[in-house]
């Protein structure tokens, strides 16, 4: 048997970015307590989902790369924390 983490760092790569991106996952600032910040928030996080602001162009253009780059290394598990990998696997049917 595999560990959560180890299921999560298989699975977690094979996430199409620009197909579950505003479907499993986004990427919004995150409130004022944390200015600059830009967090990942998955419908789950149904208050962040619904009512925090995405990011501007350029940085969603931004945070694309750096998923892409990631996966292409095979370690967006290291990029994507576990609780929210899980969030994104389970938003995504994965």
């Amino acid at each position: 048997m595999i560990s959560f983490k180890q299921y999560i760092s298989e699975d977690i790569n094979k996430i199409d970015h620009d197909k579950e991106y505003g479907k499993s996952f986004k990427y919004v600032n995150t409130p004022k307590d944390q200015p600059g910040e830009i967090s990942i928030v998955t419908p789950e996080n149904a208050g962040a989902w619904e009512n925090w602001e995405e990011v501007s162009e350029k940085k969603k253009k931004m945070m694309r790369s750096n998923w892409q780059k990631q996966r292409k290394q095979g370690t967006l598990h290291k990029y994507v924390a576990p609780h929210k990998a899980s969030q994104i696997l389970k938003h995504s049917g994965k």
